[in-house]
C-alpha cells in the first residue's frame, strides 16, 4: 500500500512541495507508487493544505497536476497564492491529500520555517572581525544555538517548543538594540 511522503523548502519569495514517496521497488520502496500500489500518474486530484503560523484559517492549495509525481519534481507556490507577502518563522503543518480511483491518501506534517533567520545569522556571522569581540560575538553564538535547539525540539516533534525558540531567535534578529550590540567597529 502507497504511503505519501512529502518535503517542503522555504525560500524568500516562495516554498516548493516535492513528493517524496518515489517509484515502488520490491525490496527498497514497498510503498511507493506502481503495481502493486497506486501509480502517481493514476491520481485524479491532489491538493495541500497550509496552515500558516498565527493564521487562523487553513489555505488550500490546489497541486493537481504537477503532484502526485515520482520523479522528484518540485511545484513551486508563492507566498501571495498563499495571502501572504512574507513567510513567517515557525511551524508550519501541511496536509497533503492525493485522490486515486479506488482510495484517497493523506499525510500531514510539520515543516519549521527558519528562513529569515537563517538570513539574519548569516549576515551577523559575516560580519564578525577577530579583532572585536564582547557581546556581539556572544549574542551571536547564543543565537546559533538556539536555532539548533528548536531544529531539534522539531526534529523530536516537540513542535510548540521549537516554534517558541526559533520565534525568540528572530525577535533578536529584528530587535533595535540588535543594531546597536551586533555591528561590529573597529
Amino acid at each position: 500500500m502507497n504511503v505519501l511522503r512529502f518535503n517542503i523548502e522555504f525560500g524568500k519569495d516562495s516554498l516548493v512541495v516535492y513528493d517524496t514517496a518515489c517509484v515502488y521497488g520490491s525490496c527498497s520502496n514497498e510503498t511507493g507508487y506502481g503495481t502493486p500500489n497506486f501509480s502517481a500518474s493514476s491520481a485524479v486530484s491532489a491538493s495541500l493544505t497550509v496552515t500558516i503560523p498565527g493564521v487562523v484559517a487553513p489555505v488550500f492549495i490546489n497541486v493537481f497536476p504537477y503532484l502526485p509525481n515520482d520523479d522528484g519534481t518540485g511545484y513551486e507556490i508563492t507566498y501571495a497564492d498563499l495571502g501572504i507577502s512574507e513567510a513567517p518563522v515557525g511551524e508550519w503543518d501541511f496536509e497533503y491529500e492525493v485522490i486515486f480511483p479506488g482510495g484517497d491518501l493523506s499525510k500531514t506534517c510539520m515543516f519549521l520555517n527558519t528562513c529569515a533567520v537563517d538570513c539574519c545569522l548569516a549576515e551577523r556571522v559575516k560580519k564578525i572581525d577577530p579583532r572585536c569581540g564582547g557581546v556581539y560575538d556572544k549574542l551571536t553564538n547564543r543565537m546559533i544555538l538556539m536555532v539548533e535547539g528548536a531544529l531539534s525540539n522539531h526534529a523530536c516533534c516537540a513542535y510548540d517548543k521549537a516554534d517558541e525558540i526559533i520565534k525568540e531567535v528572530f525577535t533578536l534578529c529584528t530587535s533595535s538594540d540588535c543594531d546597536a550590540t551586533c555591528n561590529c567597529e573597529c
